[in-house]
Formats: structure tokens, sequence, C-alpha cells
């Protein structure tokens, strides 16, 4: 499994929640933080808010979720974010102690 981590600009989550409920994606954590921007002179504030969202999903639909996430949230300018891929090596399900895929009710395929 992997987890794909987005830092997008916080106007975004809703586009993209509706890009994720049709993928369908069982589930995400979104994070409200602040990142560092590129100084400039015409706005000198070097952090910005940003929202982080957080993916858990197979290796096998990685491509297809990157894809959904730049349709959403891209609009070809300095500032749509960033996407991290990284690897899970393990999933507990505390209330029930599953494991894996069983532990994020997604499918073993």
């Amino acid at each position: 499994m992997k987890l794909v981590t987005a830092i997008i600009q916080p106007f975004m989550i809703d586009r993209l929640a509706r890009a994720l409920f049709k993928a369908p994606i069982s589930g995400y954590t979104v994070t409200e933080s602040q990142g560092s921007a590129k100084p400039d002179m015409s706005n000198p504030q070097y952090l910005v808010p940003r929202s982080k969202v957080e993916i858990v999903i197979r290796e096998e639909h990685v491509e297809e979720l990157i894809n959904i996430i730049l349709h959403a949230v891209g609009t070809h300018q300095d500032g749509d974010g960033l996407l991290f891929v990284t690897n899970i090596d393990q999933v507990v399900d505390i209330a029930s102690g599953k494991r894996g895929a069983d532990a994020l009710k997604i499918s073993p395929e």
C-alpha cells in the first residue's frame, strides 16, 4: 500500500472531495496547515494557508489517484501544491485488530 499526500490550496478541498467521491476513494484525512512559499516582492508573506490531504491506497491505483488529484485541483499555476507518494509498511485498525486492506475496508484485489 501507498500513502499519497497532497498539499493543496484550501479552497480546492471541495473540488477534490467531489472527485474522490466519484472515484470512489474509501477515505481520506484533511489537515489544515501552513506552508512556506517563494518570497515575492508583491507578497512578502512566507507562510501561506495549505490543506494536507492523506490517502492510503493500493499500489496499483496510485497513478489513477494522482491523475484524479491533478485534474481536480491543478490550475497549471505556481502554488497549486505538491504530491508525495510514500510506502506504507503496515496498517492496523485499532478497534478490530484487522490489518492491511481489511483495516482500511478496501478490496484485496
